[in-house]
């Protein structure tokens, strides 16, 4: 039984290894070499969308008639946590290409 485990364990490793080579021919010529001026606008959209989304948060439970939030103040609100959690998916996404030394990266 020992030895079947450690074939999965290779095949997957090998499985591993394609993934990883297929995702960086893939995108690394899509995206120029990244340097932390390349990373830092990305990171402060994602802080600044936080900002916006909380702000409303606080801004809809302050001004909420009787306590409970209308349909365009949800409406906002949702609109704020969308966005907000487009831009945090996306530089989620750009953390584990890092991760996963899919693209060049000169930081």
């Amino acid at each position: 039984m020992q030895p079947a485990k450690q074939s999965t364990k290779k095949k997957l490793q090998q499985m591993e290894h394609i993934v990883r080579q297929v995702n960086r021919e893939v995108m690394n010529p899509m995206i120029p070499v990244l340097e932390n001026d390349d990373i830092l606008p990305v990171m402060a959209v994602v802080a600044k969308l936080r900002g916006v989304y909380l702000k409303e948060l606080f801004h809809t439970a302050t001004t909420a008639q009787g306590g409970v939030p209308n349909e365009d103040q949800l409406q906002k609100l949702r609109s704020c946590r969308e966005a907000y959690e487009e831009m945090l998916a996306g530089a989620q996404a750009l953390e584990v290409v890092v991760e996963r030394e899919y693209l060049d990266i000169n930081f």
